[in-house]
């Protein structure tokens, strides 16, 4: 009677262990997807912030170019006029790049080899030093502009 009693306790301790990792594969894979689904739309985001500046910028060259050739504007208000452009251009670039940096760093929660990490490494220092030189020239415009 003991022998019969021991094998179902252990059967049912083997089906609580079955369990107990069935919930934490589940629990895993939701995390996993919750981490890929919020960096695929940080990234999303920071690509619509840039593409949604880069058509503003083509918008305003065309305007620019239109009433150019309308009227005779001199090429020191057209030099002007680019000067806002390259400003209207840098701060969404600046914003996306941000995006994007804080997409890669989320990202890098999942895939964290040593490639990986050396990889988004490089990858963030690239974007980093953009970010920077888009913003000396963000100021410079600025200060040109005033």
């Amino acid at each position: 009677m003991a022998r019969f009693h021991l094998f179902f306790q252990l059967k049912a301790d083997q089906e609580e262990n079955i369990n107990r990792c069935v919930i934490n594969l589940l629990l895993d894979s939701i995390w996993t997807q919750y981490i890929e689904y919020t960096s695929l739309s940080i990234a999303v985001i920071g690509g619509v912030i840039v593409t949604w500046g880069i058509l503003g910028t083509v918008v305003a060259i065309i305007r620019i170019i239109v009433s150019s050739l309308r009227t005779n504007i001199k090429n020191i208000s057209l030099l002007s006029s680019l000067e806002k452009i390259r400003y209207r251009l840098a701060v969404p670039l600046l914003i996306g790049l941000d995006f994007l940096i804080a997409a890669d760093i989320i990202h890098t929660i999942l895939d964290h080899t040593l490639v990986d990490l050396a990889l988004l490494g490089g990858i963030v220092a690239i974007m980093i030093a953009l970010s920077y030189f888009l913003m000396i020239e963000i100021r410079l415009i600025s200060k040109s502009n005033r």
